[in-house]
């Protein structure tokens, strides 16, 4: 069996995740959007009363080396119930 993984922000979480993955050999997809990342760590967001914080630019080859890493647009968001109908996911327009 095999089990595709992707993780997005590039987050200072991601350390200790890459490394767990490398002890297991897993394989692994980052999704990064370059524009958001600075010379020094910076906050992202609180999730669930957590702060998450962003890696610094210098971090990012060492920690990704070896996974695959592609681009991730600055937002994610849910598209309305009108397209996903329109592609066969229910909703408005269902085909």
């Amino acid at each position: 069996m095999k089990v595709i993984q992707c993780w997005d922000d590039g987050i200072v979480d991601d350390v200790r995740l890459t490394d767990i993955l490398r002890r297991y050999n897993a394989k692994a997809t980052f999704s990064l959007n370059p524009g958001l990342y600075r010379e020094e760590r910076s906050f992202g967001w609180i999730h669930e009363g957590r702060e998450v914080w962003r890696l610094r630019t210098g971090e990012l080859p060492d920690i990704y080396s070896g996974f695959e890493v592609c681009s991730h647009s600055m937002t994610a968001s849910v598209p309305d119930r009108s397209f996903s109908g329109s592609i066969g996911l229910g909703g408005k327009g269902k085909p």
